[in-house]
């Protein structure tokens, strides 16, 4: 917390300076505020992911409601708007979903990082998508970009802590290696799975499922837990 407190008002002052800049287009100091609110934000979001990663491998009770997906959308695309505008993206939300059955904190977490993996890392493609699709045992959320894809080398370890795909671009843009690793952790614990389509020059699809209420219940009880640990196997180092 002693390290959040003066983080969290360099990015906070940071943020109200960029917006001011922007309405007046003054690029000169634009340039000498970006670099200070993009590394306020890396490491916010460096003590975030480790914070959220320790109270994660602790093993803590997932308390789990009915949740509506629009706000949980709403939130997300308000926390990340100075990062679409800075990286010029536009993302489009198709929600057939309406609700979900999951941990607040947990889903929006699992929302954000997809979302800001795809800001990042989609290249110089504007469009992001955002999908909820409502199937019988599950509520479907897919987070798609038009980059350069993942190459299949890659798509198997994507999810381990620390992995880069391109190690030098990652550090360049701020990433810490383990929002994708909090995802999978997330999605374990809703007893749910995430898997990628992915093909180079074709962009990426990041696809969560989320067991509904009845489905969960079942899970427990039949073992798809286990199912679910060994697709995320990680390999050995």
């Amino acid at each position: 917390h002693e390290l959040r407190t003066p983080l969290t008002v360099i990015k906070g002052y940071s943020e109200i300076l960029l917006k001011k800049l922007n309405q007046q287009a003054n690029e000169e100091l634009l340039e000498l505020v970006t670099p200070i609110h993009e590394s306020a934000e890396s490491m916010a979001e460096l003590m975030d992911d480790l914070l959220s990663l320790s109270k994660l491998d602790l093993g803590s009770a997932l308390q789990k409601e009915i949740l509506p997906t629009a706000s949980v959308t709403s939130v997300i695309l308000e926390e990340t708007e100075i990062l679409q505008q800075m990286k010029n993206k536009k993302v489009q939300v198709t929600d057939n979903a309406e609700k979900v059955f999951a941990n607040s904190d947990a889903i929006k977490q699992v929302l954000r990082n997809l979302v800001v993996n795809a800001i990042k890392y989609s290249g110089d493609s504007e469009k992001i998508e955002i999908h909820w699709d409502c199937k019988p045992t599950m509520t479907v959320l897919k987070v798609k970009d038009y980059g350069p894809g993942i190459l299949k080398v890659h798509q198997d370890r994507i999810f381990e802590r620390f992995y880069r795909v391109d190690k030098g671009r990652g550090r360049d843009q701020g990433g810490t290696g383990l929002g994708l690793a909090l995802v999978k952790h997330h999605m374990l614990n809703h007893n749910g799975r995430i898997y990628l389509h992915s093909e180079p020059g074709k962009g990426t699809e990041f696809v969560c499922e989320f067991p509904t209420e009845f489905s969960t219940e079942v899970g427990h009880r039949g073992g798809a837990t286990g199912i679910v640990q060994n697709y995320f196997s990680e390999s050995k180092r």
